[in-house]
């Protein structure tokens, strides 16, 4: 999420100063709640910082997870930075992932 803000704030600068085409309307900066939620990093606010992005976020939960290591992620240990939320949106978008489809799918690459 907040790597992404800043990949769009790159891009919004880039087109600006050598008149680039781009069309910011077609992009939407996806990331999951626990970056989105996460005071220290202020996603939101760095977002309104940017301009106006579109912000999405999925409520993708590790709570019923297998794996203690998953479970971390909703006590507030880990967040993420690997493209999670993206991968998370794009599944439910594209294929109508459920939560319980995306947490056993997570939950099948610790095999």
């Amino acid at each position: 999420g907040t790597q992404m803000l800043a990949v769009y704030a790159l891009m919004q600068a880039l087109a600006a100063k050598y008149s680039l085409s781009w069309l910011p309307e077609n992009i939407v900066v996806g990331t999951t709640r626990w970056v989105a939620e996460d005071p220290t990093g202020d996603t939101v606010g760095l977002a309104r910082d940017i301009g106006v992005v579109p912000l999405m976020a999925t409520q993708l939960s590790f709570a019923e997870s297998f794996y203690p290591q998953l479970r971390a992620y909703e006590e507030g240990y880990v967040k993420e930075g690997v493209g999670c939320g993206g991968c998370a949106i794009a599944a439910h978008l594209y294929q109508d992932w459920s939560q319980f489809q995306l947490l056993r799918t997570v939950e099948s690459l610790f095999v």
